[in-house]
């Protein structure tokens, strides 16, 4: 079952092979972001919508929406330790976790990326 419209997909499928590398990089990275930005949103689901979601991805041989998450916390934790942000994926996680307003990160490291937001 897609997430969007059969003819939308299929497009995109048609579309792929005559992209250039660039269209395809930004294609990529516009695709993680948001992959990103839905298991920031995770934390509001219910168990139940979480555990739907997980049988479906596990069904795909799929990662669940757990696992995914802590590679995302894993990949925070390492900008975070290098001090500094190289491309824009990581800025967009920087970002993301400095707008949060429940933040744990503590205003010292915030101090680390005063132009991330």
């Amino acid at each position: 079952m897609g997430y969007c419209e059969p003819e939308a997909e299929q497009r995109y499928r048609d579309e792929l092979p005559t992209m250039s590398l660039a269209d395809r990089t930004f294609s990529a990275t516009g695709f993680k972001q948001a992959i990103n930005e839905a298991l920031e949103a995770s934390d509001a689901w219910t168990a139940h919508v979480r555990n739907r979601i997980d049988k479906a991805l596990k069904a795909r041989s799929l990662p669940t929406v757990e696992a995914m998450r802590a590679e995302l916390e894993r990949k925070k934790a390492k900008i975070l330790k290098r001090g500094r942000i190289l491309d824009e994926e990581e800025f967009s996680l920087v970002s993301d976790l400095l707008a949060r307003p429940r933040s744990t990160l503590p205003p010292t490291r915030r101090e680390n990326f005063p132009n991330s937001c």
